[in-house]
């Protein structure tokens, strides 16, 4: 198996000489403090990203057709290994609700009380505007 240490990648555009798995952690870590819940999922995730990483590796060795236990040329099963495991990372992820970059640049205070407007006239919208009259 070809070693990922050292090995330059692309992650999110940007060129890094580490593991998928650590430049993940890096890059969302300095996004947010995040509590041992959300550190435990991290953690998964940076493990999912490593495994994605060394399977692609493994994959770029081995070629998209693999001859099968009958002599009969087939899709490589690592594809699809690989694509599951790009969807529980997304989970993952996804659990973590990354903010975007804009997201952290808000006040809090600012944005709870937009989310409070926001709702009112949501409700508001809700009731009927008209009446009928008979007559």
């Amino acid at each position: 198996m070809p070693a990922m240490q050292g090995k330059p990648f692309f992650l999110w555009g940007v060129m890094v000489r580490s593991s998928a798995g650590e430049a993940l952690r890096k890059r969302i870590s300095r996004v947010v403090d995040w509590d041992d819940r959300e550190l435990e999922v991290l953690a998964l995730a940076v493990a999912q990203a490593d495994d994605i990483q060394k399977l692609e590796a493994l994959l770029a060795d081995q070629g998209l057709l693999v001859v099968g236990s009958q002599g009969q040329v087939r899709m490589n099963p690592l594809i699809t290994e690989i694509r599951l495991q790009r969807a529980q990372l997304g989970k993952y992820l996804a659990e973590l609700r990354i903010p975007s970059d804009d997201d952290v640049a808000k006040d809090p205070k600012k944005q709870r009380a937009a989310e409070a407007m926001h709702a009112k006239r949501v409700s508001s919208k809700s009731e009927p505007r008209l009446r009928v009259v008979s007559g």
